[in-house]
């Protein structure tokens, strides 16, 4: 007599997208606000020619941190937030613009800059660079781990396999995104879904760009002033 086979982990139900609140509006809005008052402030108080470069990192470093809190969700949870908290393409392409020339204007200042300086503010002006381009590889890996969840649970929930019986959580597309971001590749997971490939080519170029282009140069920055 044949067993029947054990039924799969149910998958969660989003909720569906209709008068959904954009919870992202909040952390975009208080993004805005630290960056230009980062940068009005370091404009006054240390120069002009510092200011966007500190403000811009500034509000990167708010937006990753606001969402950090999401990798403590759940797989229930996950779902249900999973539209709320992803931006728009529109807000989200603009911000991965604003990261990629963010990182390379914060580079030209420094290089237009920083072989004038001696000592202490040399490395401070090197450190700014190498700290803007890490924040703006932050913020880029974040908004695509949030875009990861949403494309994932639209509608019927899918488009990537983890090999896992459980659904995945924001903790786990957070994994897909950084290993994407870091290898520009996946690893131990499989892509179902013509869209999210789409989107996991996006994100593997513009990672190629921060690997090959931004982070070589501030290596090479960095070994220059130190020379």
């Amino acid at each position: 007599m044949t067993t029947p086979a054990a039924p799969s982990a149910p998958q969660p139900t989003p909720v569906p997208r209709v008068g959904r609140s954009r919870r992202y509006r909040n952390r975009l809005v208080l993004m805005v606000v630290v960056g230009v008052v980062v940068a009005v402030v370091t404009g006054l108080t240390v120069g002009p020619r510092w200011a966007a470069s500190v403000g811009w990192a500034a509000a990167c470093a708010s937006y990753v941190v606001t969402a950090f809190p999401l990798l403590r969700a759940d797989a229930e949870r996950t779902a249900r937030l999973a539209d709320r908290e992803d931006p728009r393409r529109t807000v989200s392409d603009l911000l991965l613009v604003g990261a990629s020339a963010a990182s390379v204007v914060a580079l030209l200042v420094v290089l237009s800059t920083a072989r004038g300086l001696h000592g202490t503010a040399q490395d401070l002006a090197a450190a700014l660079g190498v700290v803007s381009v890490f924040l703006s590889w932050l913020l880029v890996q974040t908004l695509f781990t949030l875009r990861y969840a949403e494309l994932y649970y639209s509608g019927t929930p899918g488009g990537i396999s983890f090999n896992q019986d459980e659904p995945p959580r924001y903790s786990d597309f957070a994994y897909f995104a950084v290993t994407v971001g870091m290898t520009y590749q996946v690893s131990d997971t499989s892509i179902t879904s013509s869209t999210i490939r789409v989107t996991t080519l996006r994100h593997a170029l513009l990672s190629f760009f921060f690997g090959t282009v931004v982070i070589a140069s501030v290596v090479n920055l960095v070994a220059g002033l130190g020379s």
